[in-house]
């Protein structure tokens, strides 16, 4: 598995199992992680990784891994059997040393190619309604998740069992959630018809290499011409790679009723030439038509697998890791005033009550927006020379943008936590970024209702998700994720009277 999945499947196996509390040894190793400097991400997978190997996940996790791969290479024999199978019936059930060559081609490539074309009609079909995984819908990979559960489910078993089974969870959680699911499937899916096909290969050459076969073809409803021109469009690829293939002649003689008679008239070295023909067409159209494509949507399906893999982030707009991120990434910087001295260093001063202390970026300046109306902004602490004005319309925004271009520093953007961050809102924050020569933060900014617990800046942020507080919060924290605000330009202040 590789090294980024399997750190993303043991954050989401440890939040799976915090579900129902804190996991024992968390206290200790967030103590630790929130001295130091890494980013959330960072200190998320260290985090995960400690309680990992705490809680038994990292070697249920090895477990797991082993027994889908031993579960995939069974697979994979059990398919290149059913190949070897389906090709020497083929042959079998002819009823003398001259066999129908497209009988033979249907069985070794036709079930192939209808599979094929139901893959690319699902995945075309799906791709309007489901654009995020770009084709086949998750919930119609969840026959392969469930047949895998009830495999896995035979060999667990002992003190380690509940680790596996939440491994699992998480695991499948994890492919469903991230789209990696569609392309795993569609990989394994190619893997497994290209083993049908290679035992398919193997038997027709050892049917080939012992027994000596003549090759016809037969049909009561088309005529001659239709094979004739089926024939020769089959053997156009061969044919431009050089390989012997049928004539029109030789096809046109080849039908079964007439075989034997038009064969009489032949020497042996032409009959010689009439069986290698049709064998070399046999072979060749079962690896360009069957093999080939096969192999190319493997190795496609392979590289998407592995798209999905880098590009895949961890939902932080959810309420379990923003109360992580509160804990892991404390804030303790306190409000700082900029001296006009510029000879004199940064003068850190004592809150008010009136606000809470917050981690704030060195040499900030402030745009609010939409906050006019808000006699608490901005609270008793922050240098008015450091206020770019509130954006509360068309000519206000306009005025903000000009000073924008003009500061150094950073620049914190600061919203009410109750506003809906509309269409119009992440617009204007996107000029906003495209205008600052410096880093852009986003502020929250506002009360909370009684009960629910939010420390602004500190070390919790417990906000009930289905409240209008918790789900505007979870608004916000998605835009600034789409706007690439990082977690850590990120700062929540509650408002107090």
């Amino acid at each position: 598995m590789h090294p980024t999945l399997s750190r993303h499947l043991k954050v989401e196996a440890v939040r799976q199992i915090e579900s129902e509390g804190r996991a024992a040894g968390s206290d200790n190793i967030d103590a630790r992680l929130a001295n130091d400097d890494a980013s959330f991400q960072q200190k998320l997978f260290t985090r995960s990784d400690y309680l990992a190997e705490l809680l038994g996940i990292h070697r249920a996790h090895e477990q797991l891994a082993g027994k889908i791969k031993l579960t995939g290479l069974l697979a994979c024999f059990l398919c290149i059997g059913l190949g070897f199978f389906a090709a020497g019936n083929a042959f079998n059930n002819q009823d003398s040393a001259t066999v129908n060559f497209y009988w033979l081609v249907l069985v070794l490539t036709g079930f192939n190619l209808l599979s094929m074309l139901v893959w690319f009609g699902v995945m075309m079909a799906n791709y309007q309604t489901d654009p995020i995984h770009h084709g086949l819908n998750v919930s119609r990979s969840g026959f392969m998740f469930s047949a895998l559960r009830w495999i896995l489910s035979l060999t667990i078993s002992g003190d380690e069992a509940q680790a596996q089974k939440t491994t699992f969870s998480a695991w499948n959680r994890l492919y469903s959630n991230s789209g990696l699911a569609v392309w795993a499937v569609s990989r394994t899916s190619h893997l497994l018809w290209l083993c049908y096909l290679g035992g398919g290969l193997g038997m027709v050459l050892v049917m080939l290499s012992v027994r000596e076969y003549n090759f016809g073809w037969a049909t009561t409803i088309l005529d001659a011409g239709t094979f004739i021109d089926l024939t020769q469009w089959l053997a156009a690829l061969p044919n431009l790679l050089g390989w012997s293939v049928p004539s029109r002649e030789m096809v046109a003689a080849s039908r079964l009723d007439s075989l034997a008679d038009n064969w009489q008239s032949l020497d042996a070295q032409a009959v010689e030439v009439f069986r290698s023909s049709w064998a070399t067409l046999l072979l060749s159209s079962l690896v360009l038509y069957g093999i080939v494509p096969r192999l190319l949507l493997l190795l496609f399906c392979h590289w998407k697998v592995k798209q999905a893999i880098l590009s895949y982030q961890a939902d932080y707009s959810h309420p379990y890791f923003l109360d992580l991120q509160q804990r892991l990434v404390p804030v303790t910087r306190s409000l700082g005033v900029v001296d006009p001295d510029e000879q004199q260093p940064l003068i850190s001063e004592q809150v008010p009550a009136s606000s809470e202390a917050i981690q704030l970026p060195e040499n900030p300046h402030y745009l609010s927006i939409e906050l006019l109306a808000d006699s608490s902004w901005p609270p008793t602490g922050i240098d008015p020379k450091t206020l770019l004005g509130d954006a509360n319309d068309a000519e206000s925004q306009q005025q903000a943008l000009e000073k924008i271009e003009a500061i150094s520093g950073n620049l914190i953007c600061v919203v009410a936590l109750l506003r809906s961050p509309d269409r119009g809102t992440a617009r204007y924050l996107k000029e906003v970024k495209a205008h600052s020569p410096v880093p852009v933060y986003l502020m929250i900014f506002g009360d909370f209702p009684a009960g629910e617990s939010v420390l602004a800046g500190g070390s919790e942020l417990a906000l009930d998700n289905e409240s209008t507080a918790g789900m505007r919060l979870g608004d916000w924290h998605r835009l600034a994720e789409q706007l690439d605000i990082s977690a850590d330009q990120l700062l929540h202040m509650r408002r107090k009277e």
